[in-house]
């Protein structure tokens, strides 16, 4: 019998680097090798084996100019957690080989010689790592030896992809126009005849510029086409920041003191413009150059030149299953300045897995193949993290028919998300509606769209059984199958956690890795992190494990659309949100863009809000089953939104109809958590939360700052409910206040006999009286 299975975007697998040298303990230390490449040239690296064969080892590719040492706070970081590191002196730095030739510097060259030393130390396949020109050098490895990176982290500088012509004229004009300096400007000079000499002739003058302690300075005296040239030729100095050390100094000092160094490492900047590499980089397609494994951008908030907007424009055409972007307040050098917040980061990045179809659900696809079923496996986009061609991959080689995977990002937005933003959807909301939040039911809003769509697709290809891996324990169980029976009554249900034959064998992990290992189904041992995690584009959630303890503060490496907010940028980010009939309709932030999609609108309020640390919740709520669970959220689109939309129906409601819709939203709220959404009672609330926002057009002007949204301002010229002038202090016109009088008496009636009656029973209201 053919039936379509689900795969949930949760547990997943990470194919580990080959690697057999173990690390021994927190104190693992790592030591300096050199190696000669096939071409003659010296590599100097810093080398730790991976602590075992389940961990990854992570290729640290620094930038300009600095060398391996750059990394000194993020190896012993890594080392520590059991992780393998290779880190390189890149040709031309520290102390590799130092070429003077401008041709040595092209990128299928210097891959190469990355490659020759993992292939020295045995390592198949790796996290690739890269800062400022690490970076690019980072996004040549994509294209040269994709088959080698695991994972990609761009820290600062983002994706160069080969083969794409880089404009620096048109990069230079535009933030000339909208920042008042170019950043790139500095390269002109780097590509001079004279530039080597005058850094080697001024070096004290030229680390005074590239490690100023003004950051905001970068811009004008570095970045700026002719302010490093007009710096270095008057010998200027400048305060350094407090986290650079003397040792580190005379240590940079030391290195771009050698012969040719100065030559040697601008070689990067002169054969990118000079396109060394562009003959052997034309065979490149768009297809070629699409990364397709977990991505990771790392950006520094007071960067000037290497800007968090310049690394995210980058990614976004190269990345369709979507990325992950942190801001860290932090200059350019983040490997020195917030070393600790870093290597955070990274751990928590490089130790997730990395794609859906992990242990449980590999195992129960196999498990039902072998009972003899017919399998084609399902999985949702909602915009979840996910390495959708990974998954696809393995679901076939397991044995599935075929793998459905079905982009429901802007379905998700219109039929889910915005109408539970009209409604002002919460659960067990606790607190005033202006204040701080409950649950925004950003799981609950999933279900019913990837319900609907598996039944499609159990009717398009011929499945008379449904089935998924949710636990007995959990809701998901009970709004998958309701929608399902809702969709399709003839459709059957299998689920595999509530049958005793499949629960009782599968008791634990070692049950499940035993028959994984019987069955040849590929898994990671690699410690999972201790809680889960379901992503979409509405929140992510995280639950269970360490999480169960509800006395214990959750962990900070926990969050993952939203930064601390204590480490949140110190400037507020302002914006305004257009409502119409209770919908956003655009987004204008601040001295930035203007955003009218309602996918892109809702994409981007989650980073604006997510980079201000807005939207974090950490509740005990009351699952439909009668237990209590803990959960945390990140919501930080659905957060501002839903204060944006309550603000604006104050100017546009009526104060009856709010005190309705009020109930309304709660009762809608309480049918999508309890898995409902596919029943007469939420369309016919559904229809009467459409009514009440036929009015509701207006803007919200608002701020999120360290945590926190705020509504600054409101208009809704169109409305008639709001009048200055009736509700001014200063004048009385259209207003009588004798008219007060007689309302104050009509109110008081009731009260009056309530009064008296008190009075008469012994128990007068003004007690002592």
């Amino acid at each position: 019998m053919r039936f379509l299975h689900y795969l949930a975007a949760q547990a997943a697998i990470m194919l580990p680097a080959q690697v057999t040298c173990a690390v021994t303990g927190a104190n693992a230390t790592f030591s300096s090798k050199t190696l000669v490449t096939s071409d003659g040239y010296t590599y100097v690296y810093d080398y730790a084996a991976a602590a075992d064969a389940s961990k990854p080892t992570v290729l640290l590719l620094h930038g300009y100019p600095e060398s391996r040492h750059d990394w000194e706070f993020t190896i012993p970081a890594l080392v520590a957690e059991g992780y393998g590191v290779v880190a390189p002196d890149l040709l031309g730095f520290g102390d590799s080989s130092k070429p003077t030739e401008v041709e040595a510097y092209n990128y299928k060259g210097i891959v190469g010689h990355l490659a020759e030393i993992l292939d020295a130390e045995g390592v198949q396949d790796v996290v690739g790592v890269g800062h400022d020109f690490g970076a690019t050098v980072l996004s040549r490895a994509a294209a040269w030896i994709p088959e080698r990176i695991a994972k990609f982290v761009f820290v600062t500088v983002g994706y160069s992809p080969a083969g794409v012509f880089f404009d620096i004229d048109a990069i230079n004009a535009r933030s000339l126009a909208s920042r008042g300096y170019a950043q790139f400007g500095y390269w002109y000079f780097f590509n001079s005849w004279d530039a080597a000499d005058l850094i080697s002739r001024h070096l004290e003058s030229f680390f005074s510029l590239a490690w100023i302690a003004n950051a905001s300075a970068w811009g004008t005296e570095f970045a700026d086409i002719g302010a490093a040239r007009a710096w270095l030729a008057a010998n200027k100095t400048a305060e350094k920041p407090a986290w650079v050390t003397p040792e580190y100094k005379a240590r940079w000092l030391r290195q771009y003191s050698q012969p040719n160094i100065t030559t040697s490492s601008l070689n990067y900047y002169k054969a990118l413009l000079r396109g060394v590499h562009v003959a052997e980089e034309e065979a490149f397609t768009d297809e070629d150059r699409v990364l397709r494994v977990p991505v990771l951008a790392v950006g520094s908030a007071k960067d000037q030149v290497s800007t968090p907007d310049l690394l995210e424009a980058s990614l976004e055409p190269w990345v369709p299953g979507g990325f992950e972007l942190k801001i860290v307040d932090s200059g350019h050098w983040v490997t020195q300045e917030k070393g600790d917040e870093l290597n955070d980061i990274l751990v928590e990045f490089i130790g997730r897995d990395a794609y859906s179809g992990g242990l449980d659900t590999s195992t129960i696809l196999k498990w039902l193949l072998l009972e003899g079923y017919t399998v084609v496996a399902f999985l949702a986009d909602v915009g979840q993290n996910e390495d959708f061609a990974e998954v696809e991959k393995k679901a076939l080689a397991l044995g599935a028919e075929r793998m459905i995977i079905e982009n429901l990002q802007q379905e998700f937005v219109d039929e889910l998300i915005f109408p539970a933003i009209q409604c002002n959807a919460i659960y067990e909301d606790r607190f005033p509606a202006d204040g701080p939040v409950r649950y925004l039911l950003g799981t609950s809003l999933a279900r019913p769209v990837i319900a609907r769509a598996q039944v499609r697709t159990a009717h398009k290809y011929n499945c008379k059984i449904l089935s998924h891996g949710c636990t007995g324990k959990g809701n998901d169980q009970v709004r998958f199958e309701l929608a399902w029976k809702a969709c399709d009554p003839s459709l059957s249900v299998i689920a595999p956690w509530r049958m005793p034959a499949f629960f009782n064998r599968f008791q634990g992990r070692q049950d499940l890795l035993k028959f994984a290992a019987e069955n040849g189904i590929p898994v990671s041992s690699t410690p999972k992190a201790p809680w889960s995690q379901d992503d979409n584009l509405a929140h992510c959630s995280y639950e269970s494990g360490i999480l169960e303890k509800p006395d214990v503060p959750a962990p900070k490496t926990v969050w993952t659309r939203t930064v601390d907010p204590l480490e949140a940028p110190d400037i507020p980010t302002k914006f305004s949100v257009t409502f119409r009939a209770g919908i956003p309709v655009k987004l204008q932030v601040d001295g930035g863009e203007t955003v009218t999609g309602s996918l892109e609108l809702f994409k981007a309020l989650n980073d604006i809000a997510g980079r201000n640390g807005v939207g974090r919740i950490d509740i005990v709520e009351s699952r439909f089953i009668g237990l209590k669970s803990r959960g945390a959220y990140d919501s930080p689109a659905l957060t501002v939104l839903r204060l944006a939309h309550i603000d604006i129906e104050g100017m546009t409601v009526d104060s009856k109809v709010r005190q309705i819709m009020s109930w309304i939203g709660n009762q809608w709220s309480q049918c999508l958590y309890n898995g409902m959404y596919f029943s007469p009672e939420r369309e016919l609330l559904e229809n009467s939360v459409l009514f009440s926002q036929k009015h509701v057009h207006g803007t919200v002007d608002m701020m999120v700052y360290k945590g926190a949204a705020h509504v600054l301002s409101r208009s809704a010229p169109e409305s008639n409910l709001y009048s200055e002038e009736q509700a001014s202090m200063d004048t009385l016109e259209g207003f009588s206040p004798e008219d007060t009088s007689g309302f104050i008496a009509i109110q008081a009636i009731r009260l009056e006999k309530y009064g008296a009656a008190k009075i008469k029973h012994g128990e007068p209201l003004a007690r002592g009286s």
